[in-house]
């Protein structure tokens, strides 16, 4: 089905814009400025890396942040071809970073605790940049950015901090309804390997503001290497825009998506529709086809190695 999705979404894309005339666009490209973006990318994986590390640091599972930017990069890879999306790369991190058992739970939660401080700052990114750059699209972004902050704040407050049973109110209640069951045994799950404090929120949060703008800066010189006049403000709010959009598990790595949201996200600031779906594809090449390319060679060195030493 998010196959199926993915090349309706793409074909009507181009069947109205034409391929010829993005093709031709992306022809012109500046590469250095490209080559630059790519850089940023993956200067980014590693600061996504570094967080998590110290994330699974709480929990004492000991793993190097090379080795956590390796995992990262060969999910990527995974990701692009194998079904599942989101949900292969989080199984597939699972299994790498657990060596014992009785660790599992310590690293689902760590990885859960990941992706929601890195969503709750690219929403907070977004309703920021949003308000500064004044943009021409209507409200309904500011409403969303603002949404999707409230519910990760509330996440983040579950996740970090060990609310009481008041706090959960509604939630708790539900939960017990579905499933006493399951509310029972994921309750003890979540208050014995939880990453608890403050100070580590924080820390994770500020590492997710470094990479996300770094994240804003690598799009910008995407932007550049189109010759698309758009500043560092109003990058920074579609970007997380986009990226948003391309959360919903309905294509393939946000095929589709991803160019639909670019679309609707661009061109009231009277950029060409071709120009546009170049930037968005220059944007899956860059960030993320590129980085799992990069994936897929580490991990062929890490299995070669291992045979290598296995003979």
């Amino acid at each position: 089905m998010r196959v199926t999705v993915a090349a309706l979404l793409l074909y009507y894309i181009f069947s109205h814009i034409g391929l010829n005339v993005v093709y031709e666009a992306i022809g012109n490209i500046d590469t250095p400025q490209l080559c630059v973006a790519f850089l940023i990318a993956i200067i980014v994986e590693l600061v996504v890396s570094y967080r998590l590390k110290r994330l699974t640091d709480s929990y004492n599972l000991n793993l190097s942040t090379m080795f956590v930017f390796e995992v990262n990069l060969a999910t990527r890879f995974y990701g692009l071809f194998l079904p599942g999306g989101n949900v292969t790369a989080l199984l597939i991190r699972i299994f790498k970073f657990t060596k014992e058992r009785s660790q599992v739970a310590s690293v689902v939660m760590s990885l859960l605790a990941d992706r929601v401080v890195a969503t709750l700052s690219l929403c907070l990114i977004g309703l920021l940049f949003w308000a500064l750059s004044q943009p021409k699209p209507d409200r309904l972004w500011l409403i969303t950015f603002a949404l999707s902050t409230i519910g990760c704040l509330i996440l983040a407050h579950i996740v970090f901090n060990q609310p009481q049973a008041s706090q959960l109110g509604g939630m708790k209640r539900l939960l017990q309804r579905l499933s006493p069951y399951f509310w029972s045994k994921f309750s003890k799950l979540f208050h014995r390997h939880r990453p608890t404090g403050n100070k580590i929120f924080l820390n994770s949060f500020s590492l997710s503001l470094v990479a996300h703008l770094l994240g804003i800066i690598c799009y910008w010189f995407i932007a550049q290497s189109l010759d698309m006049s758009l500043s560092l403000l109003v990058i920074a709010w579609i970007r997380s825009g986009i990226i948003l959009l391309t959360l919903l598990p309905i294509t393939i790595a946000g095929l589709g998506v991803r160019e639909v949201s670019a679309l609707l996200l661009l061109q009231p600031y009277g950029i060409e529709p071709d120009i546009i779906i170049a930037f968005s594809i220059l944007v899956f090449a860059t960030t993320i086809f590129g980085i799992g390319l990069l994936g897929g060679l580490t991990e062929a060195w890490r299995l070669t190695i291992g045979k290598q030493q296995t003979a």
